[in-house]
């Protein structure tokens, strides 16, 4: 049900960023060539962001498990590493619930998938070279081999995910291209779509148009051309679709932050916990971009 339900803002989200990128191509033309291309630009990170960032939760709540072992995810920094007696290195994602084991040389080996219900999770190295995983949601625990075949299942009660606290592990960093690097972390990944956005009101805005440009009676009337007419009304529709969709991604973080701080939600990215105090930051923030969409969207339907 929670994939279906990812797949379902994902694919709203990515709709609107995909009319968005035709929509700044359709008008290229209409505007000088550096806003027409900062334009273009920005919609690619907007869906490349938000790629990124859906991709990472369908990954850890279990929609990409078809994927093979030897499928390799951008890691970039990494908390909580371990190594085994040949030195080869095991790296925890939380973001992706995966673990993806790297040679000595931080050569990619081979990885494999956690269930860890979309949350964080630590691991350690036994003295049989067996790989020790526990989970925050659940309460699971399980013991691997190194090719990453589970060998038992089980349950840590009455102990809680803090009595794992001294599985602290070594950060590492695990080479990644610099275009994959946002991908490494749901953080990078939205940052990356919000910068977009950023960008692509900023040169979506319509030029207002002065006393002097204003017609004057003695003007003629500009001709009518319906296929153009149909073309900016669909390029005005693809932008309201995606105003639509920001205002309500963000409202619903905005909710999500709230709702945080109200119940005193806790969240754990690997070995540590994230404050408070970036939910309060987050909250005003969200807000923020959800007024605005929605004050750019109510000011391009104001007639003219």
């Amino acid at each position: 049900m929670f994939i279906a339900l990812v797949l379902l803002i994902a694919g709203g989200v990515l709709l609107g960023a995909v009319l968005a990128l035709l929509e700044a191509i359709r008008n290229r033309r209409r505007k000088p060539l550096w806003r027409s291309i900062a334009h273009i630009a920005a919609a690619l990170l907007v869906l490349y962001g938000f790629v990124g960032f859906f991709g990472a939760a369908l990954s850890a709540t279990g929609g990409l498990r078809w994927l093979p072992s030897t499928t390799q995810f951008p890691m970039g920094f990494v908390d909580g590493a371990v190594t085994d007696r040949e030195g080869n290195l095991y790296c925890p994602s939380t973001p992706f619930g995966r673990i993806q084991v790297y040679d000595r040389n931080r050569h990619f080996l081979r990885g494999w998938f956690v269930d860890a219900s979309g949350g964080s999770f630590r691991i350690h190295m036994d003295p049989e070279d067996r790989l020790e995983v526990v989970t925050a949601r659940g309460q699971t625990r399980y013991l691997f081999d190194s090719r990453g075949n589970q060998i038992s299942k089980s349950h840590y009660p009455p102990n809680s995910y803090s009595d794992f606290d001294h599985w602290k592990g070594v950060p590492v960093w695990i080479p990644t291209p610099i275009c994959l690097l946002p991908l490494s972390s749901p953080f990078g990944s939205m940052g990356t779509a919000l910068l977009g956005i950023v960008v692509l009101n900023w040169t979506g805005r319509k030029k207002r148009r002065s006393p002097r440009d204003a017609p004057t009676p003695t003007d003629k009337p500009p001709r009518s051309n319906s296929r153009s007419d149909l073309t900016r009304r669909r390029a005005d529709m693809a932008t309201k679709l995606y105003l639509i969709l920001s205002g309500v991604i963000f409202l619903l973080v905005a909710v999500f932050h709230f709702l945080r701080l109200i119940y005193d939600w806790p969240i754990v990215v690997g070995p540590r916990t994230i404050p408070f105090v970036l939910s309060y930051v987050g909250l005003p923030t969200s807000a923020a971009y959800c007024g605005w969409a929605i004050w750019l969207l109510f000011r391009d339907t104001q007639p003219r």
